[in-house]
This record gives structure tokens, C-alpha cells and sequence, in this order.
């Protein structure tokens, strides 16, 4: 059985459906929201950097640029991956081929 979450918002009995927010609170407290995932962004970042240079002191940098190249490369398979392929660009019909096959398909009525 699905449990419906209440809005975080002190007297709100709507349903939170954005990070434990409804609709409208959410909106009302956008800024503070993405304020506070930004610093938690930066320290998660700074801890990174942190562990890094204490594992590895003489090539920290290295470690950085390699972790910084699979990052982009596995965003750059996702992007491929959302391409289309070119049997969805050639295998199929145009705008102008959809439209001439269904006036094709059309049945018009002797009263019409």
C-alpha cells in the first residue's frame, strides 16, 4: 500500500511531492532549497578532493583528471544512447509522407 507523504511545511495538510514539499511551498521556498543543495554540492566536492590528496599525496592531480575524463565519458555514452539511431532518422516516413498516406487512407462520405 502506497503511504502518501505530508508537506513539510508547518500546518500544510497537502500531499509533498517535491522534496517533501507540495507544489506551492516548494515554489515559496525554491531559493532556500537550491541554496542548500549547492553548499551540500561544494562540501561533497571539497570532501572529494579531501580523500583524494590524503590517499594519493605525489599524484592527486592525476587521479582528478582521470576520475574528470570517465565522469565525461560516461555522460557522453548516455547522450549517444538518447540519440536516435539511423533506422529511426531514415527508416522512417516523413511529415509530408505521414500526411499524403493518410488522405490515401481517408474514406470521405457521398454527403459530404
Amino acid at each position: 500500500m502506497t503511504k502518501i507523504r505530508i508537506c513539510k511545511h508547518e500546518g500544510c495538510k497537502n500531499a509533498g511531492v517535491a522534496k517533501g514539499y507540495c507544489r506551492l511551498h516548494y515554489l515559496r521556498n525554491w531559493r532556500r532549497i537550491r541554496e542548500i543543495e549547492r553548499k551540500d554540492a561544494a562540501k561533497k566536492l571539497n570532501d572529494y578532493i579531501e580523500n583524494i590528496c590524503k590517499k594519493h599525496p605525489t599524484r592527486y592531480l592525476e587521479i582528478i583528471k582521470e576520475d574528470i575524463r570517465e565522469h565525461r565519458a560516461d555522460e557522453a555514452e548516455n547522450i549517444f544512447e538518447k540519440m536516435p539511431t539511423e533506422s529511426r532518422i531514415f527508416g522512417e516516413p516523413t511529415c509530408d509522407e505521414e500526411i499524403e498516406n493518410l488522405i490515401r487512407e481517408l474514406k470521405i462520405e457521398k454527403g459530404f
